[in-house]
C-alpha cells in the first residue's frame, strides 16, 4: 500500500495477561481489569506495576516474532507494517485506542514505547470512562470515540490518507463497535486468527453511505440539544425512532450510541443551514448577516453547536451569566467600556458580541474579535 496512511489499533491487555491466565497474578489482572489507578489498592497497584516493568524489559530486546507472540496488537501491527514498507515513516500515523483503566493505559503505553523505539510516531487515544465497568460508563466512552472518529478520521480522509482499523486486540464489546464504525470511517479492517502462522485477514470497506434521517432534517434542534446532553421527555420525541434513544424508567431519553453516530454523520448538513431557533437566544439582523456570510460549512457547524451549548446553560441556570463566565470554552466577559455588552468565545479567534435581556441574550455580532468589538 502506497501513500499516506492512518492505522487505528484497539489495545487490550494481552501484553499483561500473556502466560498468566492460571496464576494468582492472572486472577488479579482479571479482577481489576476495569479499575482506574485511583481504584486500586496499594498492593494490587504494586503487583500490576511490577508486571508492567517486567513486560517492558521483555519488549526492549524483543524482535518482531517475540513481540507478536507477547501482544495481539503488535502481532497485527507487525503483519500490517510488513505490507506498509512502501510508506515512509513520516507518512504513517498510528493511533492506539485504549480503555480508561489502569491496565488499559499501561498496556497501550507499552505498545507505544515499543513502536516509538523503532522510529514510529504514535498517538494514544483514551476516551474518558471507556470500560466495561457499567453500561453507562461504556456508553459514555463509546460516544466520545464516535465524536473522535467524526472529527479526526473524516479530516484524515479529506487530506488523502488511507485509513486502516487494526482490531486484533481489545475486548469484544469495543471490537464490535469499532467493526461497525470501520465500515464508515476505514478503508479496510484487519484481523489475525489465533494460530501463530495465520495470515492477515482483510475486510474491505463496504460501499455504504449514511444519509440524514428525515426526523433529523425535520427536528435538528432536538438532536442538537440531546447531543449536548439534554434529557428530553418521550412526548417531545414522538417522531424519533426508539432505536436511536436511551430511554429511562421515567419516560425520558437521550441519544444512545447509534443515535449520536447518526447525528454526528448528519450534523454537517443540517447545522450548516439556517440558524436554529434556540431558547434564551435572539438574533439581531447584523448577527444574521454575519452568519449568512460564513462560507466554511465547518465554521457554521461550530458556531451552531456553541449556540446550542450557550442556550442550554442559560436554560439550566435561569439566565445567570455566571455559568457562562465559568465555562472553560465559552468564557463570557463584559466589555469594560460598554456596560451591559459582553462577548462569548466560539474559537481562539472568533467571538459573539451579545447583550443581556430579560429573556436571555441578544446576539449582536459574530466574527473576529477586533472586527466586532463595540
Amino acid at each position: 500500500m502506497k501513500g499516506r496512511a492512518v492505522v487505528v489499533s484497539t489495545v487490550g491487555t494481552s501484553l499483561l495477561t500473556h502466560g498468566e491466565h492460571a496464576s494468582a497474578l492472572g486472577e488479579l489482572l482479571r479482577r481489576t481489569a476495569n479499575a482506574t489507578e485511583a481504584d486500586l489498592a496499594p498492593g494490587d497497584r504494586r503487583a500490576i506495576t511490577d508486571r508492567v516493568r517486567r513486560v517492558a524489559e521483555l519488549l526492549a530486546d524483543a524482535g518482531s516474532a517475540e513481540a507478536s507472540r507477547l501482544s495481539a496488537e503488535l502481532n497485527g501491527l507487525h503483519r500490517l507494517l510488513g505490507d506498509l514498507q512502501s510508506c515512509k515513516q513520516a507518512e504513517l500515523v498510528h493511533w492506539l485506542v485504549a480503555t480508561d483503566t489502569y491496565q488499559g493505559r499501561e498496556a497501550a503505553r507499552l505498545v507505544k514505547d515499543y513502536l516509538n523505539a523503532r522510529g514510529w510516531t504514535v498517538h494514544l487515544l483514551v476516551c474518558e470512562r471507556l470500560s466495561t465497568r457499567s453500561r453507562a460508563s461504556f456508553t459514555a466512552g463509546i460516544q466520545q470515540l464516535i465524536r473522535w472518529c467524526e472529527e479526526n478520521l473524516s479530516a484524515y480522509r479529506t487530506a488523502g490518507y488511507r485509513i486502516v482499523f487494526n482490531l486484533v486486540g481489545a475486548f469484544k464489546s469495543l471490537q464490535a463497535y469499532m467493526n461497525t464504525l470501520g465500515m464508515f470511517y476505514a478503508d479496510e479492517i484487519v484481523y489475525v486468527f489465533e494460530a501463530e502462522d495465520s495470515p492477515l485477514i482483510r475486510i474491505p470497506r463496504l460501499p455504504v453511505q449514511l444519509t440524514p434521517d428525515a426526523c433529523i432534517e425535520k427536528k435538528p434542534l432536538l438532536f442538537a440539544q440531546m447531543a449536548n446532553g439534554k434529557v428530553m421527555s418521550l412526548t417531545e420525541l414522538a417522531d424519533i425512532p426508539e432505536a436511536l434513544l436511551e430511554i429511562d424508567e421515567t419516560g425520558h431519553a437521550i441519544l444512545n450510541e447509534w443515535g449520536l453516530f447518526v447525528w454526528e454523520r448528519s450534523k454537517h448538513k443540517v447545522l450548516a443551514g439556517p440558524l436554529l431557533n434556540l431558547p434564551r437566544l435572539s438574533y439581531t439582523p447584523a448577527f444574521r448577516r454575519d452568519y449568512d456570510g460564513i462560507r466554511e460549512r465547518s465554521e457554521r457547524v461550530r458556531l451552531q453547536e456553541a449556540l446550542v451549548q450557550i442556550s442550554e446553560l442559560l436554560e439550566t441556570n435561569n439566565n445567570d451569566l455566571a455559568c457562562l463566565r465559568r465555562h472553560p470554552s465559552i468564557l463570557y466577559e463584559d466589555y469594560v467600556r460598554t456596560p451591559g455588552i459582553g462577548h462569548l468565545r466560539v474559537s481562539l479567534a472568533t467571538r459573539i458580541c451579545c447583550e443581556k435581556t430579560g429573556n436571555g441574550l441578544k446576539l449582536l455580532r459574530y466574527g473576529q474579535e477586533e472586527r466586532i468589538n463595540p
